[in-house]
């Protein structure tokens, strides 16, 4: 409602008439709100809900908006904390998230109300969080990293994931060689939190 950084907490999804500038609020939360999609026709929107710090931390549940009516209805992502949006089409969204330290990419149709898991791994995209290139085709482009990869552009289709591009080079394999071994560590907190983490550590013993 005004300019100031800490109003984003209360900040609404609105549908903005590009002709008059009018707004049509769409949809209030009691959390925050990040990530926001419209499809191609104008017909339906997405947006990510979470409790979070920043405008660009916002990991967590979906909604998809009927932009006519305003109706909601909060999808399955398969216990995926939800940090990116793209429509494919009309009717279908694409999605990438954390589900604990894996990366996730998905697919949810409005008109079967399917949720399909089109990849996971252990690797990861993006700046702080997964994040989706704009679909080309049915291949959604992302650039993977993971302690076995450096950066590569890759495309994820039905048959998997394929490398483009990869930025390996002489450093990228040096580092590979002295710091080599990831490991995933799980453990609890003291109110019963599941916290994870990955420890990184060279070769050899100590």
């Amino acid at each position: 409602p005004q300019p100031g950084e800490e109003l984003w907490y209360t900040a609404e999804l609105v549908v903005l008439d590009l002709v008059s500038g009018a707004e049509r609020p769409l949809m209030t939360s009691s959390m925050q709100m990040g990530w926001p999609a419209g499809n191609p026709a104008g017909t339906r929107a997405a947006v990510v809900q979470s409790y979070c710090s920043d405008r660009t931390v916002v990991a967590g549940e979906v909604s998809v908006i009927d932009a006519l009516t305003g109706e909601a209805v909060v999808i399955d992502t398969l216990a995926t904390d939800v940090t990116a949006l793209r429509w494919r089409s009309d009717e279908v969204l694409l999605w990438c998230g954390l589900r604990g330290l894996d990366t996730v990419f998905g697919k949810y149709d409005v008109v079967t109300g399917e949720t399909t898991e089109l990849y996971s791994t252990f690797e990861t995209c993006g700046f702080r969080y997964p994040e989706l290139g704009t679909a080309a085709g049915e291949a959604i482009p992302v650039t993977f990293e993971g302690a076995a990869r450096p950066h590569a552009v890759c495309l994820i289709d039905a048959t998997g994931v394929r490398e483009v591009r990869s930025l390996a080079n002489d450093g990228t394999r040096w580092i590979s060689e002295i710091c080599s071994r990831t490991t995933a560590y799980s453990w609890t907190a003291a109110d019963g939190l599941e916290i994870q983490g990955l420890l990184t550590v060279p070769e050899g013993d100590g």
